[in-house]
């Protein structure tokens, strides 16, 4: 419980911080400066979404594959079990 205590205040402070900051850069600093740092975020979410989607079938490709090897497995081990005709 202390650790993830100790992980919030890092996250919480990462985050706050950086506003903190704000009022010392000037209001015309941070009028010309927000329009492409509200694009940067907006290119880094549609990006971690992207990514996520890429993930997903990555991990969807992996499952098939492996289901079909765990089948095919089980197949050699029905066939090595059956008797011979010979």
């Amino acid at each position: 419980m202390r650790k993830y205590k100790r992980k919030l205040i890092i996250s919480l402070s990462v985050r706050t911080f950086p506003w903190l900051t704000a009022p010392f850069i000037g209001t015309k600093s941070f009028v010309r400066f927000l329009p492409v740092a509200t694009f940067a975020n907006l290119f880094i979410i549609v990006f971690t979404v992207i990514l996520y989607g890429y993930q997903y079938i990555v991990e969807k490709v992996i499952g098939q594959t492996n289901d079909s090897q765990s089948r095919l497995q089980a197949l050699k081990a029905n066939l090595q079990k059956r008797p011979s005709n010979s």
